[in-house]
């Protein structure tokens, strides 16, 4: 049964979704997310995640934590930049 408002073929809701889940989403809550459109638009569990994982794709800049790399590549700079800093402090230190 095909519900209003979803295209199906390319896994999107043309609709908005519903509050609920939406403020699911932004508290980083995508299971149950998943959980609240199966019961509100009574679908399997595989189109609500399909249509939950493209929403998020596209709108990730409002789901807290997805535009943020899992790692940073920065980061391993930043620490060596850190221990170069730190020595040569001890450095400078230990030789006055």
């Amino acid at each position: 049964m095909k519900q209003p408002g979803l295209n199906r073929k390319e896994g999107v809701a043309e609709s908005e979704f519903p509050d609920d889940v939406l403020d699911a989403l932004r508290a980083n809550r995508k299971i149950d997310a998943i959980k609240l459109l199966r019961e509100q638009r009574d679908l399997g569990l595989r189109e609500a995640k399909q249509l939950i994982d493209a929403y998020v794709a596209k709108n990730a800049h409002q789901v807290v934590g997805t535009h943020l790399p899992k790692e940073s590549k920065l980061r391993p700079l930043l620490l060596a930049g850190l221990l170069i800093a730190g020595i040569y402090t001890a450095y400078r230190f230990l030789s006055q």
